[in-house]
C-alpha cells in the first residue's frame, strides 16, 4: 500500500508554488545588454526559482514511489511543535512584508526591523543585554551586507523614498 505524507506533500507543492511565482515575477526583469556574463539581474532569481522546482518534483515523485515499507518509525521523526509552526509562518509573513517595506523604508532600514523582529520572535527578549546583543549582530549583518554588495560588487541596494521631515 502506498501513501503520501502530508507535510512532505505541502512541502513539495509549496517549494512548487513559491519556484513557479519567482519564475512568473522574474520575466519582467531588465534585460541584459550585450553579452553579459550570468545572465542579467534575473539569473539568479530563476535558478533558484529552478532549484526549488527541481526540489518539489523530486520530493513529490519520491513521496509517490515511496513504499509504506520504507518509511521512518514514528519514533525517529522529530516531532514539531505548534508554537514552532507558528514561528516558521511568522517569519515568512514578516519576510514578504519586509519586500514591500523596503520600497518605502529602503534596505538597511527595513531589514534591521526585518532581522530583530525574527530574533525576537525566535527569543524574546528578556534582559537589557540580550536588546544590545541583537542590536549588534544587526549592526553586524547590515555592515557584511554593505561590504559585500555595495563595496565589493558595486550593487546600490534600496535607500529611503520618502521624505522624513
Amino acid at each position: 500500500m502506498r501513501f503520501l505524507k502530508k507535510e512532505d506533500l505541502i512541502s513539495a507543492v509549496f517549494c512548487l508554488l513559491v519556484g513557479a511565482f519567482v519564475l512568473y515575477d522574474s520575466k519582467d526583469f531588465p534585460k541584459p545588454i550585450g553579452d553579459v556574463y550570468g545572465g542579467g539581474p534575473a539569473f539568479y532569481p530563476r535558478l533558484l526559482a529552478m532549484v526549488l522546482i527541481f526540489l518539489g518534483i523530486f520530493l513529490f515523485l519520491k513521496l509517490i514511489f515511496r513504499s509504506q515499507k520504507s518509511f521512518l518509525h514514528a519514533s525517529e521523526y522529530v516531532q514539531v511543535g505548534r508554537r514552532k509552526l507558528t514561528l516558521v509562518f511568522l517569519i515568512f509573513v514578516s519576510s514578504i512584508f519586509l519586500t514591500y517595506l523596503i520600497k518605502y523604508l529602503g534596505f538597511y532600514l527595513a531589514s534591521s526591523f526585518f532581522i530583530i523582529g525574527s530574533m525576537i520572535m525566535i527569543k524574546p527578549i528578556l534582559k537589557k543585554k540580550d536588546l544590545l546583543i541583537y542590536l549588534i549582530i544587526t549592526v553586524g549583518i547590515l555592515f557584511s551586507i554593505y561590504i559585500i554588495f555595495e563595496l565589493l560588487f558595486y550593487v546600490q541596494l534600496p535607500r529611503l523614498s520618502f521624505p522624513l521631515s
